[in-house]
Order: C-alpha cells, then structure tokens, then sequence
C-alpha cells in the first residue's frame, strides 16, 4: 500500500503551485489579470496560466444523437498547456490563437470520445454541443479517472468563450522549485488581482506526505551511522595494535607498506563515513528548506518560537480552504502512506514480541 501511494505520488503528483479561489461576482478580465500577475512577478520563465473546472456537465453530439453525462469541463487560458501537459491521441492541442480569441473549439477525453462518436477513426473537425453552444472538435485526450476527480470524463475548451460556463473553483497555477520567494509573489499578485484564495504547493504536500517515512528513515540513519561509527572505531583500533605489534618483529623500514596500507585503509572508511554524514544529513534537512515558515526567525529566542508556533496554528485553522483535484489526490495518497507506515510498524512489534516469546520457550 506504501509503494503504491509513493509511486502514484511521484508519477501522477504534478510539480505545481496553486492558487485556488472562487469565481468573483461579476465580469473579469481573466487575460488582464494574468497580464498583471506576470508582470508583478518580475523577470521568471515559470509558466503561469489560469483555468476552472465545473464538474457534472453534458456532453453531445450537434444533433443530440448521443448525449454523456458526468463530464468535467476544463475552461483554460494561455499557457495552461505548459503547466499541465496533456497526453493527446489524435489532433492537437488548443493553440494560443485560439484560447486568446475564445474559438469554440474543444478537447474530449478518448473515452468520452469513443461513447459520443464510436468511430474512432474520424473525429477531428466534428461538432459538439455543450450548454447548447456548438464547438469544432481539436483532438483527443488520454485521461483516466484519478482520485480527485468526481466525474469519468473530461473536455479542455478555452477560458471565457461561453459566459453561461461558471466555474466552481478557479485556479492559478505555476510551475516553480522549492523558491519560497517566488511563492510568496505569486500569492501576493494573485491576492491583488483576484481576491482571496488558498495557497496550495504540492511539492510541498507531497513532501509532507512522506513525512511518516522520513521519521522512521531518520531513526534508521541515525543507529546506521552510530553502528558505522563503532565499526570504524573497533578496525582502527585493531589495525593499531597490529602496527604496533608488526614492529616489535621486523624494522620500521619493513613495515612501513603494511602500515601504509592500513593507513590508507581507515582514512578510506573515515572519509566515507564523512561522505554518508553528509549525505544523510543534506537529506533530512530538506524539509526545513521547503517548510521555511516551520523555522523561527531565532532558534535561540522562546518568543519567536512561541510566535511561530501560533502562526503556524492561526494557518491550519482557516475555516475556508479550497482544494483543487490534484490536491486531493495528494491528500488521499498521504493517507495510504500513513495508515501504510503505522499498519506496518504494528505488525513489526507484533513480531518482534512473537519472537521474543519463541525465544524465551527455547
């Protein structure tokens, strides 16, 4: 269950940051807004793009011979496409031309495709209609159905070419590192330019995910590292007394290559031991790299640990979050890696105590 949850995390997870917010009452320039929004986030060649979602549509033909419902529509701007590639089958993708002059043209979802049309062979170019607007068919997209998402099927068609189309839940998204000065930007110029929103990193989410695991990895790193330290300690303190006892024997002339060797020998395994100290510890400090909000602003000070933690807890007690689809696949693969991880440290005391009572009846 853990390496299932850990392979879909790091294969379907995108590496996005998120800004989810609700569609504003009213007309808004989307294209404006996200003119802006590049604008104040200075010189970077992150993609940016804006799209909204509304669940439980229908889709048909133009002449309504075949109607599916249980459709999500995808309403996306420019650049969409470079945040979130999509796999086509037939066709292509939405070009910037059309999404910047709102063409109605679409995206079906192969299988969405294949009930609406069956014949496969023949779909670029053909009409279909959806909230009773005509769209020209751009091509087929490889989807299937993940965790955050409600509905089976999915259409892509450009953002604000039908005002009827309200979305339920707008988002930003960005492609971006662990820079948490471009996050803090991106939050800044979306909250100006679009209102409120919940901000949603999902390499962050993810790492928190597998923080059950690097817990445990933790432990395991540290009685490695003291068992190398011992191991390292005992072969030095051999190889010494077998120098010394090598030159009560034969000259110091004579010995000096055994000695060398030795040498060499616990300088290789210090060094390395030096290297794996280092490796170990870059790795575990990453957390406090990408969750720089968890670090106060002085480690020695209680009141900035105090103000850090309240921070911390006013942050995890907004009464109003927005979860985007993909956040909530994260959320459901970081239950299956922790009830994973505590299922499986359950069965291994179970097992240590079973062996305990073999080994005291033996």
């Amino acid at each position: 269950m853990v390496a299932y949850a850990l392979f879909s995390l790091f294969t379907r997870t995108p590496r996005l940051i998120q800004y989810a917010f609700l569609p504003p009452m009213g007309e808004i320039d989307y294209d404006g807004a996200l003119d802006e929004i590049r604008d104040g986030m200075g010189e970077t060649d992150a993609p940016i793009a804006l799209h909204g979602y509304l669940t439980g549509q229908s889709v048909s033909t133009a002449d309504n011979t075949n109607l599916s419902d249980g459709v999500t529509l995808y309403m996306v701007s420019q650049g969409w496409f470079q945040t979130c590639a999509l796999d086509m089958v037939k066709g292509e993708i939405l070009t910037p031309y059309m999404l910047s002059q709102r063409e109605p043209y679409i995206l079906l979802s192969d299988k969405l495709a294949f009930r609406l049309f069956g014949d496969m062979d023949d779909l670029i170019g053909q009409k279909v209609s959806v909230n009773g607007s005509e769209y020209t068919l751009a091509g087929t997209v490889r989807h299937t159905k993940g965790y955050g998402d409600r509905d089976e099927y999915a259409a892509w068609l450009p953002l604000g070419c039908d005002e009827s189309l309200i979305p339920e839940l707008m988002v930003l998204s960005a492609v971006c590192g662990t820079d948490n000065g471009f996050e803090t930007l991106l939050t800044t110029s979306a909250t100006a330019y679009l209102g409120n929103g919940s901000l949603i990193g999902l390499y962050k989410e993810r790492m928190r995910a597998c923080m059950p695991l690097y817990l445990i990895a933790l432990v395991v790193a540290v009685w490695a590292l003291y068992r190398g330290f011992r191991l390292i300690t005992a072969l030095t303190v051999r190889f010494y007394n077998e120098c010394r006892d090598r030159l009560k024997i034969v000259y110091p002339r004579q010995a000096a290559w055994y000695m060398l060797i030795r040498f060499l020998a616990v300088a290789g395994m210090i060094a390395a031991f030096a290297g794996l100290f280092w490796l170990v510890m870059w790795f575990f400090t990453r957390p406090v790299l990408v969750f720089v909000e968890w670090v106060p602003e002085e480690l020695v000070s209680w009141g900035s640990i105090r103000t850090r933690f309240w921070e911390l807890l006013e942050a995890a007690a907004q009464p109003v979050r927005y979860v985007t689809p993909e956040y909530a696949a994260v959320s459901f693969y970081a239950f299956l890696i922790r009830w994973g991880t505590i299922l499986g440290l359950i069965g291994l005391v179970k097992a240590l105590i079973k062996q305990q009572f073999e080994n005291k009846r033996t």
